[in-house]
């Protein structure tokens, strides 16, 4: 169960008390709604004290709960809990910060209520309340929801302006996952209202902020064929001059063709992404694009421990950083099981899985546990490859899909129900 100070946050960004098993119904569709993340309705009755089976809850769930009441994680919203608690003060000055921590609050959510009222949105009285209360997390709440809101009211202005506002797209006051969500916000936004699409792609893609936060975080691989696809040329007319520019937008492309089923395009890409000087070191997804592509193209280029991919492929997994090997592992998989590269792909799993003999969700970030719960998919797989029935339906049992990423999930989900199949057939 949650602690009370916990409980009145919750309760205070939900707007009522959480007095019934009935209320968590309400509270799981907000959580949904302010963080683009689900929780159970079941696991909230039973931080709440309403089911009798009383589990520890996992720290992707509280990392969401924190998110939601505007903190970046669980550790920051104790550390905050823990920190008003020592402070000693005379009894008039907590009142006073207590009286205006609630005012600063109740300010967002009458301007989100103003907007709702008026179906407006006052740009400039938005720019003083990010200035006013950028540096503090309950502002991306905020943002998300006016996002929502001028996309309703058609109101252009105010989305061209989004990246720029101020104060709040600043890694020293808060954490990169926050802005990804705003990035997230604007995806989905533009894949309900494909309308406006096309006023806004040139902002966006010229405007540095929205190039990192939205554009290469947000890489909507499912609505590459509509809103993303138009939005990655339009970035590409103003990043275009590094390899790694040119990779990411290759990658795209390539995979844009193969959904497609255009195989000239798809070759094209592929011999555009071969010619590029690969520099010693890139990102881990980056890299595990490259690889897989080009091993997916490279159909006679049959599992080889000297090949010089396999050991570009040792260079991401043997390392000490977990989660980058993770999410290197993870990327690579994904091409190679849609490409039917089972030799390849055996391989890598039991690479990772040698080597990092890590539990499973054992991730510490958010992203962490994403690439974790997908790539339980490709180590079904690889065990069922193996003839290992057994061990791929305990991996396979145990995938959540309410984890996988939004910008990937059609697919994912296309993976998961043909991994589903193959297992019972087998």
């Amino acid at each position: 169960m949650i602690t009370n100070i916990i409980r009145q946050k919750i309760e205070a960004r939900f707007g009522k008390a959480i007095r019934y098993s009935k209320d968590c119904e309400g509270l799981a569709n907000s959580i949904n709604k302010v963080c683009f993340e689900r929780i159970s309705t079941t696991t909230l009755k039973r931080l709440f004290g309403f089911a009798k089976n009383v589990e520890q809850p996992r720290l992707y769930t509280l990392d969401v709960i924190a998110t939601y009441v505007g903190y970046k994680d669980w550790s920051s919203l104790l550390a905050n809990i823990e920190k008003a608690e020592t402070i000693i003060t005379a009894p008039e000055k907590k009142i006073k910060a207590a009286e205006n921590a609630k005012l600063d609050t109740h300010l967002l959510y009458h301007q989100i209520s103003i907007a709702l009222t008026t179906q407006t949105i006052h740009v400039k009285k938005v720019e003083t309340l990010c200035r006013q209360l950028g540096k503090r997390s309950e502002i991306f709440p905020f943002i998300i929801e006016m996002i929502g809101s001028a996309a309703r009211q058609k109101n252009i202005q105010f989305l061209k302006q989004v990246f720029n506002l101020p104060v709040i797209f600043d890694e020293k006051n808060h954490s990169p996952i926050q802005f990804y969500y705003v990035g997230q916000a604007m995806g989905l936004m533009l894949r309900s209202h494909p309308d406006i699409t096309d006023e806004l792609i040139e902002s966006l893609a010229a405007n540095k902020k929205a190039q990192q936060y939205f554009i290469e975080w947000f890489v909507d691989e499912d609505y590459l064929q509509s809103y993303y696809g138009k939005l990655l040329d339009a970035y590409h007319r103003y990043r275009r001059v590094t390899v790694e520019d040119k990779l990411f937008y290759f990658a795209l492309k390539y995979c844009q063709a193969a959904q497609s089923g255009n195989v000239i395009e798809r070759i094209g890409w592929y011999k555009k992404i071969k010619i590029l000087k690969i520099p010693a070191y890139l990102n881990e997804i980056p890299a595990a694009r490259y690889i897989g592509i080009c091993l997916s193209e490279e159909t006679s280029h049959l599992f080889n421990a000297s090949s010089a991919y396999y050991r570009i492929i040792q260079q991401y997994v043997y390392v000490k950083d977990y989660e980058k090997a993770l999410g290197f592992t993870f990327y690579l998989c994904r091409e190679l099981y849609k490409n039917l590269r089972s030799d390849w792909l055996v391989q890598v799993i039991n690479e990772f899985e040698n080597h990092q003999h890590k539990p499973i969700r054992k991730a510490e970030t958010h992203w962490g546990l994403k690439a974790e719960n997908g790539l339980l998919i490709y180590k079904s797989f690889a065990n069922l490859l193996q003839g290992n029935k057994r061990k791929a339906l305990q991996l396979f049992n145990i995938i959540d899909p309410n984890l996988f990423d939004p910008f990937i999930y059609q697919q994912m989900h296309n993976d998961y129900i043909y991994l589903s199949e193959k297992l019972k057939n087998k």
